[in-house]
């Protein structure tokens, strides 16, 4: 036994020496190519280059930061594209090009794009427009288009389709899960305490199926967004909406009888403009734009990189706070804005003398009341200081993501903003049915009428449930108060409006809930206009920046890309994109922690 355990230790023992062998040898590499190359080359636009839109992952307001080590990796020898992309960085992206006669057209490929919001997707899509508009061709080189890749690829000059792809319209639904079967198999109790005709993100846990109210309030939200998206795309390809809603009406009968191809289909149709095989349609871009059968062409990150204005003073900056996710206390996490985070950032911001204006981007469907009301309070003190505060409201922007934007100077939202849900609720899930099932019961004594009215395993008692909806009440009370002094209501006014009911941004304008419509641009100027700097500003997107050790080994491993081979990896599956889906909906039990039990949420707000 001596003998073999010996043995162990020496084989971990070679394989540590092995491992620091080859580390120590990699740095070696790095070094030397480091000293002699002088260290990677900073991205140059030559004239007549191809700008390259291939963005990944989704489309988010502010990727979740990857350590250094992750980037390499993932890079070198995965080649996965990043998990996420930032819309700002494609947006500013596209602006640049748009002025750069060294940008002669767009090749856009949405091919790695796993999903972003609608109000985003617009705005994206009205950019390109104005760069067609601006005499740069656009080439939509995609196999396949979902509904959300159309409504960016019908703004291109030239669409593409694989003979073996598809491109296909389904409209918009909402369509949520129902547990109260299961839950009343399984004896759990839901208790329920809301204010709000419209408030149905409690529905899924008291009914078997959507009600009368959440279906008409649905319907009448989802019907401006779909008018919307046809306009959108009708106008790009020529088509009117009205045909376009026709032919998708009767899509099941009409492709049955075109012999059930999609890319005839969208050709016939005038969806798409070519049928493509393989990589034909890089054959149409070097005979438009290149020579010798090629083109140059650079991907919009690293045209970004090279196009980066340098500045000699330290001028005026707008701060940007990012709201995105639902809102939770404590610290950011994929899919959560936390509280704590967000609050440390406008205080930052507050503090900082070069910040002019805050504009606070919001992508939430809200969470907890208490988490709102912390990051609200703090953008007060930041107005209190006289730092004009603008909301921008990105895909969503409903109940607590509303809550914090009440307050602003200025609240921008797109005409396909998800908004609203003014109401409020508490959901407490208890257990005394399950425990009776299988022979378990709870009794003793307490010294107040509230002692034990709290256990899980004894069911709530009268008095805390009235002390529960008491809060509730009040907690509606006080969203309609601070929406009406927000935005100069009446509160019997914005009584009528909320209900918990959603709106679109169009609607939400009209209704006095949003001052202006518009785009995340549009939502910067304001704030200048509103601090007096004009065009003599930069952004500052406030996040998490990297420590100086991982901004070391973050140049260090830039290094060593060029000198390490690379490798040839496989894309992200569909089967990895349905696990991150599955585990960003599982999350959902995790953001329930508001210390009051109150909750600003608007499970109604994610449209498919």
């Amino acid at each position: 036994m001596k003998k073999i355990w010996a043995a162990l230790k020496g084989s971990v023992k070679f394989i540590q020496g092995l491992g620091t062998a080859v580390l120590g040898l990699l740095v070696v590499v790095v070094l030397i190519a480091m000293f002699t190359s002088g260290g990677p080359s900073a991205p140059v636009v030559a004239d007549g280059t191809v700008l390259v839109v291939r963005p990944s992952g989704v489309l988010v307001e502010r990727p979740e930061r990857e350590s250094p080590i992750e980037v390499f990796f993932r890079r070198e020898f995965d080649q996965s594209p990043p998990p996420a992309s930032s819309i700002h960085d494609l947006m500013i992206a596209l602006e640049r090009a748009r002025t750069d006669d060294r940008i002669v057209a767009v090749q856009l490929d949405t091919s790695r794009l796993a999903g972003a919001g609608l109000a985003n997707l617009h705005e994206i899509a009205a950019k390109l427009g104005e760069l067609r508009g601006a005499g740069k061709p656009i080439y939509a080189v995609s196999g396949s288009y979902s509904q959300g890749d159309f409504l960016l690829a019908a703004e291109a000059s030239t669409v593409y389709l694989n003979d073996f792809g598809s491109a296909l319209m389904t409209g918009y639904g909402i369509y949520p899960t129902y547990y109260t079967g299961l839950l009343e198999k399984l004896g759990v109790t839901v208790n329920v305490f809301r204010v709000g005709t419209y408030k149905a993100a409690v529905e899924p846990y008291t009914l078997t199926a959507m009600s009368e109210a959440a279906k008409d309030a649905n319907a009448d939200f989802l019907g401006d967004l779909w008018s919307a998206y046809l306009r959108s795309v009708g106008n790009a390809r020529g088509i009117a909406p009205e045909e376009l809603q026709s032919v998708l009406d009767n899509f099941d009968t009409a492709f049955s009888r075109s012999g059930g191809d999609f890319a005839d289909f969208a050709l016939a149709a005038g969806w798409v403009d070519e049928k493509s095989t393989g990589r034909s349609w890089k054959d149409d871009i070097a005979d438009a734009h290149g020579t010798d059968g090629s083109y140059r062409e650079m991907g919009y990150l690293d045209y970004l990189a090279a196009t980066e204005p340098k500045l000699n003073t330290a001028p005026s900056e707008i701060a940007v706070i990012v709201a995105e996710g639902t809102i939770a206390p404590g610290k950011r996490q994929p899919g959560i804005a936390g509280a704590g985070d967000i609050i440390a950032d406008i205080r930052k911001a507050r503090r900082n003398p070069a910040t002019k204006a805050i504009i606070l981007r919001v992508d939430s469907p809200g969470g907890s009341q208490y988490a709102s009301e912390l990051i609200r309070q703090e953008l007060l003190e930041a107005q209190a200081d006289d730092i004009p505060v603008i909301a921008s409201m990105g895909p969503v922007a409903a109940s607590g993501g509303y809550w914090i934007s009440a307050t602003a100077d200025e609240i921008w939202a797109a005409p396909t903003t998800i908004t609203g849900s003014i109401g409020i609720f508490a959901l407490i899930p208890t257990f005394e049915g399950s425990a009776e099932k299988v022979g378990v019961a709870v009794d003793g004594v307490g010294t107040t009428r509230l002692s034990g009215g709290l256990s899980p395993l004894k069911g709530l008692s009268d008095p805390i449930a009235s002390v529960i909806q008491s809060n509730i009440n009040r907690g509606y009370e006080d969203f309609l108060s601070l929406v009406a002094g927000g935005r100069n209501m009446d509160i019997a006014e914005v009584d009528k409006i909320a209900q918990g009911r959603v709106w679109s941004g169009t609607r939400a304008k009209e209704l006095g809930l949003v001052d202006h419509l518009g785009s995340f641009q549009q939502a910067v100027k304001a704030a200048a206009n509103a601090a007096a700097v004009n065009d003599t500003f930069v952004l500052n997107f406030y996040e998490d920046q990297p420590s100086a050790f991982d901004a070391f080994i973050d140049g260090f491993l830039n290094a060593a890309s060029d000198v390490i081979p690379q490798s040839h990896g496989v894309k992200a599956s569909v089967a990895s994109r349905i696990a991150a889906e599955v585990e960003r909906m599982t999350q959902l039990l995790t953001q329930f922690r508001d210390p009051n039990h109150a909750y600003i949420l608007c499970l109604a707000c994610e449209v498919k």
